[in-house]
């Protein structure tokens, strides 16, 4: 799912609290956690359209450029980084 050799996957009967990519028309070809949100890399076909969740007090970069905290984002590219960074609980 993000180019390893292997993948861990982790099922659970609720939805996380902390920010997540809820669904995506691409694949995730890297993904990096961090203590205030998460940096994901996304190479699709046609232009990438993914939903969030959990977003609420976070900014949002789209390729560097700051989007409106939305948690559907519409790119024209087929190729995308999203950065997530929300303020510290």
């Amino acid at each position: 799912m993000d180019g390893q050799n292997s993948v861990l996957l982790g099922l659970q009967s609720t939805a996380p609290k902390i920010p997540y990519i809820r669904s995506a028309n691409a694949p995730i070809s890297a993904y990096q956690e961090n203590a205030n949100g998460f940096t994901a890399q996304l190479d699709g076909f046609v232009p990438v359209q993914l939903q969030l969740a959990n977003i609420q007090s976070c900014s949002v970069r789209l390729n560097g450029k700051a989007v409106a905290s939305s948690e559907q984002i519409q790119s024209n590219s087929q190729r995308v980084r999203v950065d997530v960074h929300c303020p510290p609980s």
